[in-house]
């Protein structure tokens, strides 16, 4: 094997040189070391080829931007309440919530036996078994809100939840799925008991309530009919609670959801639970909704009040973006 040439080796060395000379100059961040390395390599003449070593640094430095790890802009919220109202999706949501907590080994508020929280008694601590040391993080299980009560005992940064449904078709489930009909003495189990139930509401009130929302979130049964303090009642639950999720919009109460907790996708990805079979939904005629609206005008109100502001956080959020979260999700459901 021949001997390279003392002219060879020389070469040699200088593309080395320039090679080296050109990672310092495209990795550089100073201007000035730029344009005195492009100097020192090409001469002060050579600025045709300018352009094409700005081009791959263009190129390196979009490409350090798209592998670069974007950190999260938020801490995952672990301190919630979900206050669960009957017949309105909450049995899915508190899925969702049980999968997240045990996940995260995060503890929660438990009844000393079955899955209710002494419903239909407004909520105390004594329904609850005693927390650990560390405290409660998740409430989820089946109650009636008390403020006082389960703000006491939760931790002072705790994210208040709870889900409505259009006011028609939560009562009709009502009334079909606990048997309000038969309650009363009301024979006939379809379309009719309701019809036959509305004749007369008054006669069976203390065996049926009305406004089953209402109720659920801690009103009491003296403000049904003073319109005044089913104002007041919904005024203190805008203050309390940070997300009234709608049933009728399940994906989009999810995302907004996801959002104010700073979970991922798959912590909102869910299974739907007790989904009632379509040809056992009672239709109503325009007469009879006039009396169910009528009988529950505190439903009505709450849940007209809620729903406008459901559609505020959505359009804060962004339409676009929402059906782009919407999307992602059904890939994941």
């Amino acid at each position: 094997m021949k001997t390279p040439s003392g002219r060879t080796l020389l070469c040699m060395l200088c593309v080395f040189s320039l090679s080296l000379y050109l990672c310092m100059f495209i990795g550089s961040d100073s201007d000035y070391t730029n344009r005195h390395l492009f100097s020192i390599i090409f001469g002060t003449n050579a600025k045709s080829l300018r352009p094409l070593i700005d081009d791959n640094k263009t190129k390196i430095e979009s490409i350090k931007k798209e592998t670069h790890t974007i950190e999260p802009t938020c801490i995952p919220r672990n301190n919630i309440v979900f206050l669960k109202t009957r017949k309105a999706g909450g049995t899915t949501l508190q899925n969702i919530f049980c999968r997240y907590g045990d996940r995260n080994n995060l503890t929660f508020v438990l009844p000393h036996q079955g899955w209710i929280l002494g419903y239909p008694y407004a909520f105390q601590k004594k329904f609850a078994i005693s927390p650990p040391p560390s405290g409660y993080n998740i409430f989820c299980h089946e109650a009636v809100f008390n403020n006082d009560v389960i703000t006491d005992m939760m931790p002072k940064n705790t994210v208040y939840i709870t889900i409505l449904r259009e006011p028609l078709s939560h009562y009709e489930s009502t009334f079909t799925y606990f048997e309000i009909g038969k309650t009363c003495g009301i024979r006939s189990y379809s379309a009719n008991s309701l019809d036959e139930f509305f004749n007369s509401p008054s006669e069976c009130y203390k065996k049926t309530p009305r406004n089953h929302m209402l109720l659920n979130l801690g009103a009491t049964y003296m403000s049904f009919d003073d319109d005044r303090a089913i104002e007041m009642t919904i005024e203190h639950l805008e203050d309390k609670f940070d997300l009234v999720m709608i049933m009728e919009h399940f994906e989009e109460s999810l995302i907004l959801l996801k959002d104010l907790l700073c979970w991922t996708t798959d912590d909102i990805t869910y299974f739907e639970l007790n989904r009632r079979e379509t040809q056992s939904v009672h239709k109503l005629s325009d007469t009879l909704k006039n009396k169910i609206r009528q009988w529950n005008k505190g439903d009505v109100a709450l849940f007209q009040h809620f729903n406008k502001t459901f559609w505020g956080k959505v359009r804060n959020f962004g339409e676009k973006k929402m059906r782009i979260e919407i999307e992602n999700l059904k890939i994941k459901i």
